[in-house]
């Protein structure tokens, strides 16, 4: 089953505390394992400007 993020916080934000899963009607979802996803999301480098993010000696051409 595929998640979006938004669906990951919803399911571990309702889950009860102290679960280490949590069932639907059709799954059961590992509250660690989608911890560890957001996490991975939430630390993720979003690049707006690529000149920010490269040494500055690299030349960069614009197109």
């Amino acid at each position: 089953m595929n998640l979006t993020i938004e669906q990951m916080r919803e399911i571990v934000a309702g889950a009860p505390d102290g679960c280490d899963a949590y069932e639907t009607d059709t799954h059961v979802f590992d509250l660690d394992e989608l911890r560890a996803a957001i996490a991975d999301h939430d630390r993720t480098d979003h690049v707006s400007d690529i000149r920010n993010h490269i040494a500055p000696t690299t030349k960069v051409i614009e197109r």
